[in-house]
Formats: structure tokens, sequence, C-alpha cells
């Protein structure tokens, strides 16, 4: 049984929403950049994301960075503090398509996009594109990796979720 604590409307779309390990807060993007609530809906902070244009997905690392991805790349923001600014610390080179984040145990970002996944280092950097015959024509739409960082679960969208061994070479 579920029961709601709250509920709150906002001035624009909701695209994600994370609750940070680390702290417990509730972090919600959106059209506008991201808020930062408290588990009892209390309004933590606001903030506006002038680099991106188009933020699609928002996570947090376990160094307490918020990884947001935009159309075609992905930001590393600094854990924001109240009263202060957002901080980039990176973004990462240019991807084609991306959809759907994590960061696995193993501090590597996973990044989807149509064809496969981008693995970039825990500062941005590409560092292998995996593909597989049955992504080349479907859509990732999220992403999970398993605690040991060997499997991933892809979801396809209208193709289903796919799960795959990370092969380690």
């Amino acid at each position: 049984m579920m029961q709601q604590l709250d509920s709150r409307p906002f001035s624009s779309q909701t695209i994600k929403v994370v609750i940070n390990s680390q702290t417990s807060n509730i972090h919600i993007l959106d059209t506008n950049g991201f808020d930062i609530f408290s588990l009892n809906g209390d309004l933590l902070s606001s903030y506006t994301l002038n680099d991106i244009s188009s933020p699609q997905e928002i996570t947090v690392s376990s160094d307490g960075g918020i990884l947001v991805l935009g159309t075609d790349r992905l930001y590393k923001y600094q854990q924001p503090l109240p009263s202060k600014t957002m901080t980039i610390l990176w973004k990462s080179d240019k991807l084609d398509h991306p959809s759907g984040i994590c960061v696995g145990s193993d501090e590597y970002i996973y990044v989807g996009h149509l064809g496969g996944l981008y693995v970039l280092s825990p500062f941005g950097n590409i560092l292998k594109v995996l593909t597989h015959q049955y992504l080349r024509s479907v859509n990732v739409t999220d992403i999970a990796v398993s605690p040991s960082a060997e499997q991933i679960a892809i979801a396809c969208g209208d193709n289903g979720l796919k799960l795959f061994n990370l092969c380690r070479a």
C-alpha cells in the first residue's frame, strides 16, 4: 500500500526525479532547471540551468555531484550548497542522441543512445561505446546497472526491457 505524503504543482513540466542517497533530498528536474526538496516536501533550493537548453535526465554521483544530461552532452555540477550558485565541474564530449543515465558502483557513468551505451569515466571522458545488434534499431530510454556492475538493464521503450552482461576487457 502507498500513502501520499504531499503533492505540489510545478510551473513547468517535471522531467525526472531522483533521491540523493547521501542527503535523502529529492531532486526534481524540469524544463527550467531543478529543485531540491526534503523528504517531507519542503523546498530547500531551486537552480536554473543556463548552460543546458533542454535538460533530459538527472542523477546523483556517489560524491554528491549532480549529473544532468542535455541533448548532446553530460554536465556535472558540484553538490549544491545553500545560497550558492551551481558550478559546472565538467562537461562531456559530444554525445549522439543520449538518453538514459546511471552511475555504477564502479563509478563509471553509463549513458544510453540510439544504438547502444556510452561508458564515461567519473570525469566525463568517453571510455568506450558498447553496442549490440538488438540495440541498433531501438531507442534506449533508461538504464540501471547491477550493484556488481556486471549486468545492465536497458529500457527500450515499446521494445521492452533487455538485460545484458557487461563484458570487461
